[in-house]
């Protein structure tokens, strides 16, 4: 032994008299927690979630209101004739498709429905044709408002100026990928 070791012994022992002779505690100026981290960091969770969902509600209530001045904007003037293109987009299933809807008298009169351009190998989902009209526009917008399922990030409804008519649409998605589900008004004419 080189003498070392005894040096060694001789702190540590020296060491563990200290700690045993100061009451066996480490004095530490610093605050315990008195709250769990987890649990702090379940409520900071839960009041994130409580604002949102107030914000939430406010901007349900804007679009409410907006829908309802749209609609009767749009049955102070409604028109009979006319001919309407809407292409839906469902990005998750595929589809990307363009429906022409004839419209005379308020009821259909013909349909045609293609892949989009950008999509040409695109799945056809079938959607009845009144669904596509003016007023099926408006309760496929009350409906997504009625379930919360209007995409705030999507803008969520946009109007047609003159006639009032939901040009855009945009879905919430879920899941992992989010992608884009909306109706959007791509051409309105009036016919004679």
């Amino acid at each position: 032994m080189n003498g070392r070791f005894p040096k060694q012994l001789f702190l540590f022992i020296l060491l563990v008299l200290g700690t045993v002779g100061c009451g066996g505690r480490i004095n530490n100026d610093d605050p315990t927690p008195t709250v769990d981290p987890a649990q702090a960091m379940q409520a900071a969770i839960q009041a994130t979630m409580a604002a949102e969902s107030g914000n939430r509600g406010e901007q349900m209530a804007t679009w409410l209101a907006e829908l309802d001045e749209a609609e009767a904007r749009w049955a102070a003037n409604p028109v009979e004739n006319y001919q309407i293109e809407v292409l839906y987009v469902e990005s998750s299933r595929q589809v990307v498709q363009v429906h022409t809807i004839t419209v005379a008298d308020g009821a259909v009169v013909a349909e045609d429905v293609r892949c989009s351009d950008q999509a040409p190998g695109c799945v056809i989902n079938k959607i009845p044709a009144e669904r596509l009209t003016i007023p099926g526009l408006f309760q496929t917008a009350r409906n997504a408002l009625e379930n919360d399922e209007i995409n705030e990030f999507g803008g969520g409804f946009k109007f047609h100026e003159t006639y009032g008519f939901p040009q855009n649409i945009s879905l919430r998605t879920s899941g992992a990928n989010q992608l884009p589900w909306y109706w959007q008004v791509e051409s309105f004419t009036v016919n004679e």
